[in-house]
């Protein structure tokens, strides 16, 4: 926590983003009274400004424990994604994969047992793409598609949203804070 302090006070900046709601906990603890915060309240905020190129397909959401418990950002998330045209979010039901953070690797019986519904769910949604903001979740998730010989891709929701940005909402100063 102390290096964290001491690299905040040389940024000089007025706040930070994690593009990993897993994260926020720590940092916000780390740095009390410095706003940390995801990227897609800053997104929601200025979506109007936002262009998207259409995408046909189907995706899974994955809205991890995190990002619905600490980051609270699901809500602006999912109407991000409904910005792009003909793309299709279907959320996973609620309830954790089984990554949580160490879990997985302390406990893998029970992370496996706790995983199985979502990766049911998955299969039954026949997605082009699985959306999580956690990486852990995302490792996890694909781990376990990959043992049902499920190759669909887990990428990380931003990932998506930026390859799919359009006209000049390439314009590193169309978002200006």
């Amino acid at each position: 926590m102390q290096r964290v302090r001491k690299a905040w006070r040389r940024s000089g900046a007025s706040g930070l983003l994690s593009v990993t709601p897993g994260c926020l906990g720590q940092l916000r603890t780390a740095l009390p009274g410095v706003p940390v915060n995801d990227p897609y309240l800053l997104l929601a905020e200025r979506a109007a400004r936002l262009s998207f190129r259409p995408l046909p397909w189907r995706v899974a959401l994955h809205l991890p424990c995190t990002q619905i418990n600490v980051a609270r950002s699901g809500d602006n998330l999912l109407a991000l994604l409904q910005r792009v045209p003909g793309l299709e979010v279907m959320p996973l039901p609620g309830g954790c994969c089984g990554a949580a953070g160490s879990h997985l690797l302390e406990f893998p019986a029970r992370a496996a047992q706790l995983r199985a519904a979502t990766l049911t769910a998955i299969d039954a949604l026949a997605p082009q793409a699985v959306l999580s903001s956690n990486v852990g979740c995302r490792l996890h998730l694909a781990s376990g598609l990959a043992e049902r010989g499920n190759a669909v891709p887990t990428l990380h929701p931003l990932m998506l949203l930026a390859q799919q940005l359009e006209g000049d909402s390439h314009d590193p100063h169309a978002l200006t804070v």
